[in-house]
């Protein structure tokens, strides 16, 4: 990370932005913090009014609660908006330093990748980096909180649920994890490809005339049908995943709340709660279970940023071409151009490994 683009350019726009990063921080602590009320009044309804059939502070309370979504959806706003607005401030910074950046690599970067691969770190990859941020890490900053505060509360009201809530905590854990290897893996593919296929298109529209003139458009769409198999396979493999995960969440949360009910039952008895904690508790298990799903899809976009992360990174630790002399001309190089010969000896050229465009080419060229 020590020149790193990303953290760079991260860095120079909070610095220019202090206000809106503070607005951020109001912002996330409103969500969390308003997230674990509604319970606490829902419990309060079952307790002491639907229970007993008492209608005094009903209306109240209900007022209350009805408050409390609405803060929660002004916060969440909040935070969304602001997300938005650093996000295409940092991505903004990037692609100014990348194209900075591309005025100065060495030629010789230009012959390894082509426009495609080049287009595709300025387009795809910063768009995922982007998302890092509107949808990524602070998402997840804000659902481990969530999950947190749930903890805490559910074990306020019967520490025998708190310690079912915390085992089922390394349980998801682990799904996640596993989840994580295998989308990371998927997405640095994915990456790779879409570069390939961006470039197989601009090389053939560059070079469509060339393409018809010797009779090789069958040859080209092969190529690109190869490439676009190889992407489709990855693109695959990252559905699968993330399609896999939130209904295994689902399951075990509806698993959870079943057996929470069982042993809230009157026959059983074994937690020990009133009637409002029991919904409480249902309520803060399903809060607890929402901010576990959205880890899947906040995960994802982490995995998407990282992957486009090195990329650009990798584009940025390219090397440069030295200071040109301007003022440099060709009569001071070579003075005297009748003793120049250019001269090729056994060369040859290929796009793509193992396939030759130039093959053993010698030539002599006089002045």
């Amino acid at each position: 990370m020590e020149n790193s683009l990303v953290k760079k350019s991260i860095i120079k726009v909070i610095k220019k932005n202090i206000g809106i990063c503070i607005l951020l921080i109001i912002a996330v602590c409103g969500v969390v913090i308003t997230s674990l009320v509604p319970p606490q009044i829902l419990k309060q309804i079952f307790d002491q009014n639907l229970v007993q059939k008492n209608s005094d502070r009903l209306l109240i309370l209900a007022i209350s609660y009805m408050s409390v979504i609405l803060f929660i959806g002004v916060f969440d706003f909040m935070k969304e908006a602001v997300l938005t607005v650093l996000g295409q401030k940092i991505t903004k910074e990037i692609r100014i330093e990348m194209m900075e950046k591309l005025g100065k690599v060495n030629a010789m970067f230009f012959s390894s990748n082509g426009s495609g691969v080049v287009v595709s770190r300025f387009t795809n990859d910063v768009d995922a980096i982007n998302s890092l941020f509107t949808s990524g890490i602070v998402g997840m900053m804000i659902d481990c909180l969530k999950i947190i505060g749930i903890v805490f509360s559910i074990w306020m009201f019967s520490a025998k649920l708190g310690i079912i809530t915390l085992i089922l905590l390394p349980i998801i854990y682990a799904i996640t994890r596993l989840f994580q290897k295998k989308m990371l893996k998927a997405q640095i593919e994915n990456r790779i490809l879409v570069g390939k296929v961006n470039n197989h298109i601009s090389e053939s529209l560059k070079n469509v005339q060339m393409i018809k003139s010797y009779s090789k458009e069958n040859y080209m769409e092969k190529k690109y049908a190869e490439y676009l198999l190889d992407n489709y396979k990855t693109i695959e493999k990252v559905n699968f995943y993330d399609s896999v995960f939130p209904p295994i969440i689902q399951i075990t949360r509806a698993v959870v709340i079943g057996v929470i009910v069982i042993l809230s039952s009157k026959q059983l008895n074994y937690l020990g709660i009133s009637l409002g904690m029991v919904a409480a508790s249902i309520d803060l298990i399903s809060n607890l279970f929402t901010p576990i799903e959205n880890l899947g899809i906040e995960l994802q976009n982490i995995q998407q940023a990282i992957s486009g992360i090195q990329r650009v990174n990798d584009f940025y630790s390219e090397s440069e071409d030295d200071n040109k002399n301007k003022e440099l001309q060709a009569d001071h190089i070579i003075p005297i151009r009748e003793e120049v010969r250019l001269i090729f000896n056994d060369i040859s050229f290929n796009y793509d490994e193992g396939t030759d465009i130039l093959q053993n080419i010698n030539l002599l060229i006089n002045p």
